[in-house]
């Protein structure tokens, strides 16, 4: 249980009675009594609970995920309050996947079956409702889910490295662009969302991004500094409190990129037109951005030079358009755009097979398409079939030797 281990007294009739002393304010909670399976990790502070000894193994995992991801959740927001933190396996008639309380979760024992063995990696997700819905009462499935999410990805980026944060967010970009059946869409802010037959879409897939652009916006310090702020906020955190202590720690005015991306759906298409001009032993690369609908971004570039070295960079975008430009001693050959996945967005080049951004379709195109090959729109969420739109040139939801032909012929014109 959360806070102190309880004391124990035993009753006339021989019963114990046990009284917890809960160290925060508390109006919900969850008990389970069972014999059960017992893991803990090597410092005491997590531990896992299962009726079915088969199970010990995904147990032992699910510790070692939680003892491992911990660190960098509490570096954000403070450390949690109790000294155990417990997973609790429960039935398959439980009214949920999971369930995250303070310092507890309960979580389903059909998680513990082949057919979502996919799905343990991603717990640390319940643990980060600890502060998201726990410490804090939020008033909507952003504030919690959303955020939960975020902080899931975030930490496994930073204990993990950055390849394994970008992955689950490509992800969850990738789901809610192009999972959303009938291309069903809602705000993710609208006061229906949990009604909407794509609410999951908009909050658990396309919420963490938001909060990842949000990131890129106003830098990460100042948004871990608002986050910290907001947590204390009571006795509700809402919208307009948790962007209140981002824009208060960042100093920047934050309503629009509200409208934007929390009041409004949808997600930017990003048309591309690159140009590479010699001038005097220089290379000066410039970059035209064109957008389909209004938004407000700052997105990172990386551009590979012929020599092998790379120089980072960023493009902002506050409306439906813009611009970027800088000059090189050697040839850029590569040019990356928003390669952390830090939005949700859909990139094309003007000119068809130019994936590499540099203004002309060659070798360069081809191998970089060829080192996506193999990339799948997923059949369920939660799966990263590595599926990058960019290196789908010819639009059939898979990264494959079908794009390199398309590549190939406009070498060859």
């Amino acid at each position: 249980m959360q806070g102190a281990i309880p004391t124990k007294s035993t009753l006339a009739d021989g019963n114990e009675r046990w009284t917890f002393a809960w160290t925060v304010p508390t109006v919900s909670l969850g008990f389970t009594a069972s014999r059960a399976t017992r893991v803990e990790s090597a410092d005491g502070r997590f531990v896992g609970l299962s009726r079915d000894p088969s199970t010990r193994a995904t147990v032992e995992t699910i510790v070692a995920s939680a003892a491992r991801y911990y660190p960098a959740m509490a570096a954000m927001y403070g450390p949690l309050p109790g000294d155990r933190f417990h997973y609790v396996f429960v039935p398959q008639n439980f009214m949920a996947g999971a369930i995250g309380q303070l310092s507890l979760v309960f979580l389903n024992e059909f998680m513990t079956t082949a057919p979502y063995a996919y799905i343990v990696p991603q717990v640390p997700h319940e643990m980060a409702r600890s502060w998201w819905g726990n410490l804090s009462s939020p008033s909507t499935p952003f504030l919690s889910e959303s955020m939960a999410e975020y902080t899931l990805w975030r930490a496994k980026g930073e204990v993990d490295g950055r390849r394994e944060g970008m992955q689950g967010r490509r992800m969850n970009a990738v789901w809610y662009m192009y999972g959303r059946p009938a291309n069903a869409d809602v705000a993710i802010l609208a006061a229906n969302v949990t009604q909407s037959p794509v609410y999951v879409h908009a909050v658990y897939h396309k919420g963490p991004l938001v909060i990842r652009a949000l990131e890129e916006w106003v830098g990460t310090a100042a948004l871990t500094a608002g986050l910290r702020d907001a947590l204390t906020v009571q006795p509700t955190l809402t919208p307009e409190r948790w962007l209140s202590t981002i824009q208060t720690a960042s100093g920047k005015d934050l309503s629009r990129f509200r409208r934007v991306w929390l009041d409004t759906t949808g997600f930017p298409n990003i048309s591309v037109t690159p140009a590479v001009t010699a001038e005097g032993g220089q290379f000066r690369l410039s970059l035209g951005l064109s957008l389909s609908t209004d938004s407000v971004l700052k997105l990172p570039v990386v551009v590979h030079l012929e020599d092998g070295s790379e120089v980072q960079a960023a493009v902002t975008i506050d409306g439906t358009s813009g611009a970027w430009s800088q000059t090189f001693g050697r040839r850029p050959v590569l040019i990356e755009l928003d390669p952390e996945w830090t939005a949700v967005r859909e990139f094309a080049a003007q000119r068809l097979g130019d994936v590499t951004f540099d203004g002309a379709v060659d070798g360069a195109d081809l191998i970089e398409a060829a080192l996506h090959v193999g990339g799948r729109f997923p059949s369920e969420r939660r799966v990263d079939g590595s599926y990058d739109p960019l290196f789908d040139v010819n639009h059939d939801n898979t990264n494959s030797v079908a794009d390199l032909d398309v590549i190939v012929s406009e070498v060859a014109r």
